[in-house]
């Protein structure tokens, strides 16, 4: 592998953890991992989910968190 593959291969990888940890990151406040889920599938940190009786994303009524552990 040369170092032009090198490189390629190395800014793959860091775009590939950047998708990752804004896929865990909190929506709603941009600064804690999502820790929350609802039965619609999405989710928030538990902090910002106990304010909500709406999905902020796709609006429907909150009938159930789950707190989700080990993430």
């Amino acid at each position: 592998m040369d170092a032009e593959d090198y490189n390629a291969r190395v800014r793959s990888l860091e775009e590939r953890v950047r998708v990752m940890q804004e896929d865990r990151q909190c929506q709603i406040c941009m600064e804690r991992d999502k820790n929350m889920v609802y039965l619609c599938g999405h989710g928030a940190c538990k902090e910002c989910s106990e304010r909500l009786e709406i999905c902020h994303v796709c609006r429907t009524p909150i009938q159930n968190k789950i707190e989700l552990y080990g993430l």
